[in-house]
């Protein structure tokens, strides 16, 4: 069994590597796939920060319209 660490800092730093891995992604022109790895970082942020779903659905949303600026 993976025990993952609840530790927020930890969190944070992957949550840092992942914004690296993000955008080498969109620079790599694998838009579908920097979308996957940012819908699982928003994830990760809201374990961390223990959002509400209400909250993470406002966010997403200002996430989507946002990747959808930058693959116009």
């Amino acid at each position: 069994m993976n025990r993952g660490s609840s530790d927020p800092e930890t969190l944070l730093d992957i949550v840092s590597r992942l914004d690296g891995l993000i955008d080498e992604l969109r620079d790599g022109g694998q838009a579908l796939s920097a979308q996957l790895v940012a819908m699982a970082r928003m994830e990760l942020v809201m374990t961390v920060h223990q959002i509400s779903e209400h909250e993470m659905d406002v966010l997403r949303s200002l996430f989507e319209d946002k990747d959808q600026r930058l693959l116009s």
